[in-house]
């Protein structure tokens, strides 16, 4: 008898060795409390006129196997620290502040973005394929689409059509002022200007003299494929030179906070941009 209750009580040890505690939960939602928890970090959320759910600040997230560069010649670094006007107010440069990593986020190569790593990219037909794609967005959620874009702010670069009945269209643009009086957050948060894979240096976008106080442009990223350039004109044996993604340029060069505009447009996959998520479903 005391055998065998020696033996059971190995085995409940080695059972209470073997347990283990369940992973923390990737996501967590707080819809109705306007907020979700991705990676154990909070990103505030929104459902927005156009009837769907979008993250309200930019995502901060590091995937496995990244680390943020805040070198221009970094050309396939993945993900760049935010940006801010200098001290003198005459440039663009890298912070790496967290409290500025946090009202900004980090700033994305569209393949990262969507799930893979720079260079992954290498046919249209594959770039075709991650329209609506999850990529670095919670489950559920996906990189927006120029279907989400454009029925969210209505204008957009040819050959997309106007979608005149957008709830944050004004007429001519969509309106930054209408988007933020329905907490949507946005500004002009610049951006790492690379135009295509034969760049070895990148430039920072964001600066106007006219503005120097403010980064006065930007691009978003986005899932659907808008374009491509071949390293010989027309002629795709020669090899991709460049991909397009349609997501959003917001500007604020304008004179009022009612004429900043934020459209829908073409962002060559190796500029490095903020991201938003949108989520699968309205409910």
């Amino acid at each position: 008898m005391k055998r065998i209750l020696f033996l059971t009580a190995g085995l409940l040890v080695l059972a209470a060795c073997n347990k283990q505690d369940p992973e923390p939960a990737i996501l967590k939602e707080h819809l109705t409390e306007g907020y979700i928890v991705y990676h154990m970090d909070q990103y505030s959320v929104a459902k927005m006129k156009d009837g769907k759910w979008w993250m309200t600040q930019n995502m901060r997230y590091i995937p496995e196997g990244f680390t943020p560069s805040e070198d221009l010649t970094a050309v396939t670094a993945g993900i760049f620290y935010p940006l801010m006007i200098n001290a003198e107010n005459t440039a663009a440069q890298f912070i790496n502040d967290p409290a500025a990593i946090r009202a900004n986020g980090y700033l994305y190569q569209a393949e990262v973005v969507l799930g893979l790593k720079v260079g992954d990219l290498t046919s249209v037909e594959a770039a075709e394929a991650l329209n609506g794609a999850q990529g670095i967005c919670p489950e559920g959620w996906h990189v927006p689409t120029s279907d989400d874009i454009i029925n969210l702010v209505g204008k957009a670069v040819s050959p997309l059509a106007t979608n005149d009945k957008a709830p944050y269209y004004d007429g001519k643009n969509g309106s930054i002022s209408l988007l933020n009086a329905d907490r949507f957050n946005m500004d002009a948060f610049g951006a790492v200007s690379i135009i295509d894979n034969t760049k070895d240096a990148g430039t920072f976008m964001g600066w106007a003299k006219n503005y120097p106080e403010k980064l006065s442009s930007g691009m978003f990223c986005g899932s659907t494929y808008a374009g491509v350039t071949y390293n010989t004109k027309d002629d795709a044996s020669s090899g991709i030179k460049n991909l397009q993604f349609y997501g959003f340029m917001p500007m604020t060069n304008k004179a009022t906070e009612a004429e900043y505009t934020c459209n829908g447009s073409k962002v060559s996959y190796r500029i490095a941009a903020p991201l938003r998520c949108v989520r699968n479903s309205a409910e």
